[in-house]
């Protein structure tokens, strides 16, 4: 009885093992991919509105900085991000350093995502 054991457990094993590994490929769990913006997400977001002047837009990662008289935010956007000038959208690219901006953000602590911008001027 006592070898029988072993061999028991050793026969788990190897099944399990040919199981895992048929034809050389094991299954991965299916992913859902976030947009960069909300990938960082991890506290409750609260929401806000500031103003102030663009600067350090990366029209690539459709980032930027907004300069208030109080601070300085890190502003990110996603493909949900709407910008307005003159009460028509506009593309993303119309924004420009130096322009001032108004923002309805959900704020993540280290960053706003950007819901509306708004170009002032």
């Amino acid at each position: 009885m006592r070898t029988a054991i072993p061999a028991f457990v050793l026969l788990l094993v190897f099944a399990f093992a040919a199981t895992s590994c048929s034809d050389g490929v094991n299954p991965t769990s299916p992913t859902v991919t976030a947009p960069p913006a909300v990938a960082e997400q991890t506290a409750p977001a609260t929401a806000g509105g500031l103003t102030g002047v663009v600067r350090g837009l990366d029209v690539q990662a459709r980032s930027f900085t907004v300069t208030t008289r109080a601070e300085s935010r890190a502003i990110r956007t996603d493909d949900r991000t709407e910008v307005w000038s003159g009460g028509s959208r506009v593309r993303f690219g119309a924004l420009r350093d130096g322009m001032v901006v108004g923002i309805r953000a959900l704020d993540y602590g280290s960053f706003a995502l950007a819901r509306t911008i708004s170009i002032m001027r």
